[in-house]
């Protein structure tokens, strides 16, 4: 991985714990909520983000 940027010096985007949709999943309407959500902070996923 890249640099390290302190989290403080981060926007809320890349600090917030969101759901994130699991790559791969298989659509399901009845289940979408229950099991193709999973949380992710994006700047801890991710390198960038566009």
């Amino acid at each position: 991985m890249g640099s390290h940027v302190p989290q403080a010096d981060r926007p809320d985007l890349l600090t917030d714990e969101l759901d994130h949709r699991a790559v791969g999943v298989v659509y399901h309407p009845e289940r979408e909520r229950l099991g193709n959500y999973v949380p992710t902070v994006l700047g801890d996923r991710y390198d960038a983000f566009c």
